[in-house]
Formats: C-alpha cells, structure tokens, sequence
C-alpha cells in the first residue's frame, strides 16, 4: 500500500474543496469496502484520503413528499433492516441483505457501491428499476443525475472528481406495486453475482393487468 495524506472533511463544502484541490487526486472514504482493497491491491492509487463520516447530514434515510431520500453514509444494514424500504422498496432492501457479509453491511454504503460502478454491484440493479438519481454537489453547486446516466462504463461513472455525492433519491413507488432482486452466485453467501436480477412490476386496481414492468440486470452485457 503507497502513501497518501488523510483529511477528515466536517461539512460537504469542506469535502468538496478537498476534492478540488486535489484534482483528480483524491478519494473519498466512507465504508472503504472496495475503496481499501483497489489500494492493497493496486489498481488504485490516491495521493489523498477524504473521510467524510463527521457530516451528520449525510447519514439520513427518509421517505416523505413522494421521494425515497438515502444519504450517502446510509449503510447495506441499515437499508436492508428498514421496515418501510423493506416493504415498498422491496428489490432495494433485499440486494442490501446479500452484499458481502454482516460486518461489510455494516459499514459499506449504497452510494460506494454506485461510485465503485462495478457491473456487479448489487444495488445498482434495484435502484435502476426504482427509477432513481444521484445528487452530487460540486464548486458550482448540486447536479441531479439520473442512474441510468451515473454509469458510464465497468468502474467509470458521470461523477466529476470535484463531486461529491451527497444523496440518492428515488420516487415513491404507487399502489399495487411491488419489486424484487435475485442473485445468481457460485455460492450463497459472500461472493460477487455471476449475474443480478431486479424486477418491479406495477398492475391495475383489479390487479389483472399489469401496466408497467421493469427489469434491469447486473453482471451482465
């Protein structure tokens, strides 16, 4: 592992003029799940660490006003472990509960499984379904992108390196709807997906037709 500076950011303007100064140079760490290992491993090599977890106000998960609201230090846990998100958003709570193992649930957040931008991401499939967007704040000021336009390429997303990523949200999903995620993988537990399934599906009032169905994969080309 090379050597690097580390900075603990307070504020998201602060982590923001970190990451400008820095100029492509820095990364920013929060569950440090993938972030750590792309470093012992090499393939990533930051000359600055930004540590954001004294922003409290990144930390929510909320629904109201017709909007799922998932802050970026909002952990796999505690989405998975969500009473409303487990019901309404079901696909999402469900990718959450097979990321990894319980000690990286705890500590890995959804908005670092997006940045990562691996195919395999388990909750880049869900949150495509849901229709969701990625809220990043730059020197210039917050840009709203929606997720079908976040992933650009295997480990490449429309992320500035002067962003920061400060929430993911989603719309609230409508009645007689519901979703889910299915994980193909060599084994149950603590491996990456040979493939990932995300499926919702929306029927009418009698719930005989269905008027809306979306799928997404992951892992796949």
């Amino acid at each position: 592992m090379g050597n690097f500076e580390f900075a603990r950011a307070k504020t998201t303007r602060e982590a923001v003029e970190l990451l400008s100064q820095n100029e492509g140079k820095a990364r920013i760490i929060a569950g440090g799940t993938d972030l750590l290992v792309a470093i012992r491993s090499g393939t990533d090599s930051p000359e600055c660490l930004i540590d954001i977890h004294l922003v409290q106000e990144l930390g929510h998960i909320g629904i109201g006003n017709g909007e799922l609201r998932i802050g970026a230090l909002a952990t796999h846990h505690e989405i998975a472990t969500h009473p409303t998100i487990q019901e309404r958003f079901t696909a999402l709570a469900q990718a959450s509960s097979m990321l990894g193992s319980r000690q990286i649930r705890n500590v890995g957040t959804v908005s670092g499984n997006l940045c990562n931008a691996s195919p395999a991401a388990e909750t880049a499939a869900p949150l495509l379904v849901l229709e969701a967007k990625v809220k990043a704040l730059g020197p210039d000021g917050e840009r709203v992108i929606p997720l079908d336009d976040f992933f650009l390429g295997p480990g490449q997303t429309a992320l500035r390196y002067d962003e920061l990523v400060t929430e993911i949200a989603a719309p609230d999903v409508g009645p007689n709807t519901g979703s889910a995620y299915l994980k193909l993988s060599p084994r149950r537990a603590m491996d990456l997906a040979i493939v990932g399934v995300a499926v919702l599906i929306m029927v009418d009032s009698d719930r005989v037709t269905c008027i809306d169905c979306r799928i997404a994969l992951g892992a796949a080309a």
